[in-house]
């Protein structure tokens, strides 16, 4: 069975077709993604530009609170073009600048990473209903 590792604790509550409970880790790709997801959001191309171009105008539509970590020193993704873009358009963002840190902030600085997802989830598990936590 192919498993996928599942999107934030409150992932049911985002998106209630989710297949799993909120205490799943892993889930069923055969479930996922959601049928009640725009197909426009489903379909979407698979290469960064025409993600982007796609997925931006919903960038407001975000409320939950949103951490984004990001080397100064990418240079695969400019951080110009698109983390400053998404946190000036989603309420509910921060930015996170790693100075000369490249593509994979999670490799270079786990503990910041881990830091911001502990730093979020108290308010998403308020905006979520889920009490348990693990």
């Amino acid at each position: 069975m192919p498993l996928a590792v599942k999107p934030p604790a409150c992932a049911s509550s985002v998106s209630p077709s989710w297949p799993c409970s909120d205490d799943a880790l892993i889930c069923d790709t055969a479930t996922w993604p959601p049928v009640t997801w725009p197909d426009e959001l489903m379909l979407r191309p698979v290469t960064l530009k025409p993600s982007i171009d796609t997925l931006q105008p919903h960038y407001r539509e975000i409320a939950v609170p949103t951490v984004v970590i990001h080397g100064d020193a990418d240079r695969t993704v400019s951080i110009a073009i698109h983390a400053r873009a998404f946190v000036k358009e989603v309420e509910a963002a921060r930015l996170i600048e790693l100075k000369g840190v490249g593509h994979m902030v999670q490799n270079v600085a786990p503990e910041i990473v881990m830091e911001a997802i502990a730093s979020v989830m108290p308010q998403a598990r308020l905006m979520s209903g889920v009490v348990n936590s693990r």
